[in-house]
């Protein structure tokens, strides 16, 4: 796997080259797709403070127009329960998204995270057979 510094650039270049749908799990490289995923997990697994993940940067960029580049000037303002409610519903879709590479689950076409629905608690996730 590259390192965390190689990952970040691709990362930008995402948001760079395709805007924030860049950022959506399913148009993310692989090795990010994993990157994102061992971070969730250990987040979750409280093995690793959140302001050190990638899975925060991912989610800022997505939240609002975060110049990851030169973040001291960026602001972004967001209640806690709000960013825990992000990285809960992203690492949902991230685990989802390494899944269905991996051919260990199907989901229709309508269940692919949108800009405009990747946060929503309420988002429904069909799988096929």
């Amino acid at each position: 796997m590259k390192s965390k510094e190689e990952l970040f650039k691709i990362l930008v270049k995402q948001k760079n080259d395709y805007g924030k749908k860049g950022l959506l799990p399913q148009n993310l490289p692989y090795e990010l797709v994993k990157k994102l995923l061992i971070e969730f997990e250990a987040i979750q697994n409280e093995e690793m403070d959140i302001p050190a993940s990638m899975l925060l940067i991912t989610i800022l960029m997505l939240k609002g127009e975060v110049d990851m580049l030169n973040v001291p000037k960026a602001s972004l303002s967001i209640a806690p329960e709000e960013l825990m409610d992000c990285f809960s519903n992203y690492g949902v879709a991230i685990v989802i998204e390494d899944a269905r590479r991996q051919g260990k689950m199907s989901i229709t076409k309508d269940s692919i995270p949108t800009l405009e629905n990747i946060f929503d608690s309420k988002r429904s996730i069909s799988f096929e057979p």
